[in-house]
Parts: C-alpha cells; structure tokens; sequence
C-alpha cells in the first residue's frame, strides 16, 4: 500500500503529445518555428547545436545511476541510463506515507531533497540532506513560523554547493526567491516580488515567484503577475548574488503571448528550457534564439543538463534530446509525478542509508514473535470478538494494511497530535516502543464493560475504572512489572495501553496516557 513499484514501464504518452499525434512522425526529430511566428525567437540556428551533455556516469555503490526519481516513500535511482530494466536500480527508502516532492545530489555524494509533507520528526516546510556516508539526514533549511520553502535547484557556484529555494508566507504566494550555501550562512534574496513596488522590467509589480532553477552564473525565475484581465508570467535569469541585475529577458514581454510554469538552465547557463501549458522550449541565453519545441501538457518538473530536457507531467516522464528522438514512459501511480532530475555526479551513500520519517512495519516488529490467535474469552458477543482476534492478528503478522482495515481511519491512538492511527503506531515502532507487543499483551487480559450513551464498550484492561479491585490489579503483573503498577497505584487510575471496542465490533481506541 506504502510502497510505490520500483520500476516503471515505458510506454508513449500520448497526453503528452497531443500536438505531435497528428504528425508521421512525432517527435523523431526537433521542430524549430520561424522568428516572426513567435516573439520568443530573434534567431534561429538551421539545426539545433548540444552543448556536451553533463556526465552521467553516476555511482552508488554497487549499480550507477543516471535518473533521481522521487516517489511516494523515497527515492529510485535509475541505474546506467537504462530505463527498461531494474537492474542495477537503487530504492532509497523514505517516510512510507509521503511523497518526495524533489531530490538533486549534493555534486558530493549525498542527496538534497524535500517531502510534498515534511515528516513530523523535522521542523515544517524543511528541506533535507543526506551527506555522503552517512545514514540518515539531517535538515539543511526549514521555514520560519508562518511561512513556508520549496526547493527548487541545486547547484556548484565558486566550488560551494547551493540550495535554490523559494520562500512565501503559508497561506500564500511565494514572494522570494533565495540561494543558501549548504555548508551554512544566512540565506541570499536573489528576487522579491513586492506588488508595492515599482513596475519591474515588463512594466508592472510581480506578484509572486512560481518556479525557478540554478546554474553557476545565474538563476532563472518565473514570475507572476496581474494585468486588468488576468495573471500571467514571464521568465527572467539573474546573477546568483543578493538582489542581482538581470542577464536575460523578460519573456515573453507582454501578458498573453505565452504563460510559462517551469524554467530549467544548463549547468553552464547558457540554455534555457522553458515549459507553459503547450510546448516545451529551448532558447539560448546570449542571443534568444529559440533552438527547439516539443508539444506537451501538464508539466510538473522539468530538468535540462544542456543537451537533453527530461520533463514529467500529465501521468509521465519525457525523455527529450535536443538532437535525437524521445522516449516517454508512463506513471503507474500519480504520487511519482514529482521533479525528475539527471545525476551528475557519484552518490556515495550507505546501502541502509534512510531518508527519514516513519518506515513501513517490519516483520521484525515488537509483536511479531507472538502467537496469532489469542484465547477466546467467554461474555464477549461475536463482533466484538472477531475484531479482538483481528487485531491480534494484524499486530502479530506486522502487517500496517490490516491494521488500517481493522482500525478504519476511527480509532483514537493518542490525544491528538497525529489523526492517523496506524501511522502513529509506525512511529511508536520506529521510536523503540513496542506498543503493538503492548496491544496484544493488554487484550489477553480481563475486560471491563461500560454502558454509555453511545452503546455499550468493552474495554481491556480491566483495570481501567473507576474504581478496579485487587484482582484488576493483580492481572497486570503478566504484562507490567511492580514497579509500573505502584505508579498506577500511585496516580489514583490505570493508564497504561488501553483497547476499547464498541458491542457492534467497531474499534473504538487503543490509547495509553491520562
């Protein structure tokens, strides 16, 4: 359920070609449009010119890996460029319930990366890193109260690994866009938008900033704005200082010709991969001569080393040469529709290295050496006997589906602070705290019944009430030792693990705490 497939087939995408469908021969070969019949275009070269592609000969030992492909519990790095096969393929595992929004190596062999939901061990909107080596990350930027990051680029200027982020306040746009040196400093403002301010180079105050990416000599930023009809965007590149000018652009120049979404420099800055809700388009930066198009739709990442463009979106991942033929393969699950980057440079990280959060249940977890079937008790009616023993089967196989189809979403695990229950149950495995152990150690002991307004409850164990004998007490001494129940004595009530289930066979909770 948690795990996404490792590997994904390779099929045309035909959403993604919409344009190209009606050709003989879909993009076999680039297109190129004349200069007047687009404003984003002054010249225009007979055949497009790669820069040498960023290498790709990428390792983590044992298996290379040319592709950082960010899914739903981590991250699959595809092995040796080839797309076909799992050989070779590396899945770093993650927290089991998120979904890796983005992920870049840090060019020294670990990864930068951020959740589409930071994971509750690590402060909100936080992008991480995991080092070269080491095991598990540690948190490289995290949002001030109130405001929230994205993380957009990572990239080598001056020797120094950057981070390309964007800030906003949470309920918002984002207003900036910022450079931070992941060895630590205070963060850059390369680009504010402040509609307050005075009209930026296409005659109005931007709005927000949607997109943007990295290069040694520059950042691309995708702006926004509001005309008196409706909002539109425009790219510009920047230099990679506080508040730097402008090296290129504004495009397009006016509101309506083209709306873009995405920008993605080469390395060295001087190409331009642009993505609207159409096409895809190359431009070279020194003389913004468009070099090539491709037809597309719903782009939601996009990646260019200067010779090739990879873009995912509209249920698949776009491989598109400048010089070449495509390939497209399709998404088998929408949480992998996420920012699909090359690798360029040798990962070295640790075979059991985690990327943090809650890992899925293992079978090594606190209740899996423990019988399956517990003793029936006599009183019980049948429903609430039945979910009894599925709980106690669920808990003891290890097994997070069945809990969650045995909880359906309703049971209350704690006071609040996490709404999903068998998650919380992950975190209090992955914590050291064997409470599935606990669960099924509480449910082979005597039960209480209480009648309330909703219906009668029978809860384990029978300690918990009001006013518990000697024997309630006593009955604890096969699960907690002495020193735990004078605790109990001590606080006036039993508040140890807990299992209530309603008369009809509902699952009502299984709490610990006052």
């Amino acid at each position: 359920m948690y795990r996404v497939m490792k590997k994904l087939a390779f099929v045309l995408v035909l959403s993604m070609l919409v344009a190209a469908c009606s050709t003989d021969d879909p993009l076999n070969t680039s297109t190129t449009k004349d200069p007047g019949q687009s404003a984003l275009s002054t010249t225009i070269p007979d055949e497009p010119v790669p820069t040498t592609p960023a290498s790709t000969s990428t390792s983590i030992p044992p298996p290379e890996i040319s592709l950082i492909q960010p899914q739903l519990g981590g991250v699959l790095l595809l092995a040796d460029g080839d797309l076909t096969t799992d050989e070779g393929d590396v899945f770093l595992a993650g927290d089991a319930d998120y979904s890796v929004a983005a992920a870049f190596e840090d060019l020294a062999g670990g990864l930068v990366y951020q959740y589409s939901i930071t994971p509750e061990q690590y402060p909100a909107s936080s992008i991480l890193h995991l080092a070269a080596g080491r095991s598990a990350p540690d948190v490289a930027l995290s949002a001030d109260p109130g405001r929230k990051i994205r993380l957009l680029d990572v990239e080598s200027i001056d020797g120094r690994t950057n981070v390309l982020f964007l800030e906003g306040a949470e309920d918002s746009e984002f207003d900036s866009i910022r450079l931070a040196d992941l060895a630590g400093g205070a963060p850059l403002v390369i680009a504010l938008a402040d509609p307050a301010a005075l009209p930026g180079s296409v005659g109005v105050a931007p709005s927000g900033i949607i997109n943007g990416s990295l290069a040694a000599d520059g950042v691309a930023i995708v702006w926004t704005y509001t005309d008196p009809e409706t909002t539109c965007s425009y790219v510009e590149v920047r230099e990679p200082v506080e508040g730097g000018s402008t090296t290129f652009g504004p495009m397009p120049q006016f509101c309506g010709e083209r709306d873009f979404t995405h920008a993605a420099l080469s390395p060295d800055g001087g190409r331009l991969a642009l993505a609207s809700d159409t096409l895809i388009s190359v431009v070279d930066t020194g003389s913004g001569g468009l070099l090539t198009e491709w037809p597309t739709a719903e782009v939601v990442g996009l990646d260019f080393d200067g010779s090739t463009v990879i873009v995912t979106g509209a249920g698949g991942i776009g491989i598109l040469p400048l010089a070449g033929q495509a390939t497209f393969q399709t998404l088998p699950d929408p949480f992998t529709s996420q920012l699909v980057v090359s690798a360029r440079g040798p990962l070295q990280l640790d075979s059991g290295a985690s990327l943090g959060g809650i890992s899925e249940l293992s079978l090594s977890c606190s209740a899996g050496g423990m019988g399956s079937t517990i003793e029936p008790q006599g009183g019980l009616p049948e429903p609430v006997a039945t979910t009894r023993q599925a709980i106690v089967s669920a808990a003891t196989s290890c097994d997070a589906d069945a809990l969650a189809q045995v909880s359906d979403d309703r049971v209350a695990s704690n006071f609040g602070a996490w709404p999903d229950s068998v998650r919380y149950w992950r975190w209090r495995e992955q914590d050291g705290y064997g409470v599935l152990a606990r669960m099924v150690d509480v449910l082979a002991l005597p039960f209480v019944i209480e009648d309330s307004p909703a219906g009668r409850i029978y809860t384990w164990p029978s300690a918990f009430q009001e006013a518990p004998t000697n024997a309630d007490w006593d009955a604890l001494a096969s699960v907690f030792n002495e020193e735990d129940i004078d605790l109990f004595k001590e606080f006036g009530a039993y508040i140890g693990m807990r299992v209530g289930i309603a008369e009809d066979g509902t699952w009502l909770f299984a709490l610990e705490g006052d």
